[in-house]
């Protein structure tokens, strides 16, 4: 999130709605400065409605229908994968030009601890 924030980075960002959601139900101060960031005059940020787009969901639909919460996990990284794929073909087919979409994310590994 410091790196979004820094006036040095003016790369355009697209913020997926279903990570807005997430950031919102994990850390209320994050989606704060999330809602402070987009509302900033100096960046260009955009949201994307993926939740409701049949081009993302349909593809994985079968995998939605017997969803236990062990692949809830990866049911939402497969949207996120699907709606980047999309959001690259939109940009290639409106410009011409091939380009990269990259997803930022903050995880942890499995038993390491935030110092």
């Amino acid at each position: 999130m410091d790196l979004v924030e820094s006036p040095l980075f003016t790369s355009p960002i697209i913020l997926l709605q279903t990570v807005i959601e997430e950031v919102r139900h994990r850390s209320l101060p994050l989606y704060n400065r999330l809602n402070a960031l987009k509302k900033m005059d100096d960046k260009r940020i955009w949201t994307f409605y993926n939740e409701y787009r049949s081009y993302v969901f349909s593809y994985i639909y079968d995998d939605a229908l017997n969803i236990t919460s062990e692949k809830l996990l990866l049911f939402e990284k497969k949207a996120r994968r699907r709606t980047i794929a999309m959001i690259e073909v939109y940009l290639y087919s409106s410009t011409g030009t091939a380009i990269n979409v990259i997803q930022v994310s903050e995880r942890l590994r499995r038993g390491t601890t935030r110092t």
